[in-house]
């Protein structure tokens, strides 16, 4: 048996892609719920970009909030009001982190506890932002309330690009 999260058509896409395609948000649903991987990618495409160019906005919504990355072809003229309200929720947690605002950041993550890596629309994690500032109480303020880097983000490169001083004060 080949397991769900493994199965790839013939363009390599992986059952989410093909879901989000074909703009089937049940199915979405349940894969995401059985872990597969949600940013996936193919040749630039990724189950997001696939659902953002068919416009099934709903599909897109549910892998942002699975926090996959941001389509590469995201345009808010195209989207929906209930994404652009979660892209606008993006832009602020990330705006938030940026001006080190912990306790209105605090009240962003109470009101959305599943968002764990929390992508911006450049695809770096909020933990990422945090690290490569240097804004170490903000490191540990994400850490503390379980946010994590994305998938594809090394905590030991970005450490690794960090100047002497700022390693030895993180």
């Amino acid at each position: 048996d080949l397991e769900v999260s493994q199965w790839t058509d013939a363009r390599n896409y992986n059952l989410l892609m093909v879901a989000a395609e074909a703009g089937r948000i049940e199915t979405v649903n349940l894969l995401i719920q059985r872990d597969v991987n949600v940013n996936h990618e193919v040749k630039g495409e990724t189950a997001g970009s696939l659902a953002f160019a068919n416009k099934h906005f709903q599909v897109v919504l549910a892998l942002l909030k699975a926090n996959s990355k941001f389509p590469a072809n995201y345009n808010s003229e195209e989207a929906s009001d209930e994404l652009k309200a979660f892209v606008a929720l993006s832009t602020n947690l990330h705006d938030k982190i940026r001006n080190e605002n912990q306790e209105n950041l605090q009240e962003i993550l109470t009101q959305n506890p599943g968002l764990r890596h929390h992508y911006d629309t450049n695809n770096n994690s909020a933990l990422k932002i945090a690290i490569i500032t240097a804004m170490f109480s903000m490191v540990e303020f994400l850490l503390t309330n379980n946010i994590i880097l994305g998938p594809h983000e090394d905590m030991e490169d970005l450490v690794r690009n960090l100047t002497d001083d700022q390693r030895e004060n993180l």
